[in-house]
Formats: structure tokens, sequence, C-alpha cells
């Protein structure tokens, strides 16, 4: 889930644009990866799924939990 977060934040303030600092960062292998020797890219097609899928169990749990909760109930 922090890679989610990691991929949002290098589209959102840097444009797309990775670079190896951001490489080092990322727990998943292959999310950012060398496009030649000075360039980095990001890689999404093997980390998109998994991440969707993270996040709809969390959006899932939380609403299950606020459907639960007596003073979250509309």
């Amino acid at each position: 889930m922090c890679d989610l977060v990691r991929v949002r934040n290098i589209v959102v303030h840097h444009g797309g644009w990775p670079g190896e600092e951001h490489a080092k960062d990322v727990e998943t292998a292959g999310v950012i990866i060398p496009s030649n020797d000075i360039f980095w890219k990001l890689e999404l097609r093997a980390f998109i799924g998994p991440a969707f899928a993270a996040a709809a169990v969390v959006g899932v749990t939380l609403t299950d939990a606020a459907e639960r909760h007596p003073k979250l109930r509309l």
C-alpha cells in the first residue's frame, strides 16, 4: 500500500518522472526501472492490479466498520 502512495507522489509532484532515489524507496520490485543511462520510468502493469485490489479491501473494510459504528449511521 505504501508503494501506491509513492507512485501517486511521483505522478503528482514529479510529473510521473521518477529518479534513482525513488527507485530505492519502493518496496515492489520492478515498479521503477531504468529506461536508459539517465532516465527512469514507472512500470505499473504488474503493480496496478494488486494495488487496486488492496485499495478495494481497505475500502470494504472501512465501509463495513462505518456501517457497524452507531455514530456513523445515517
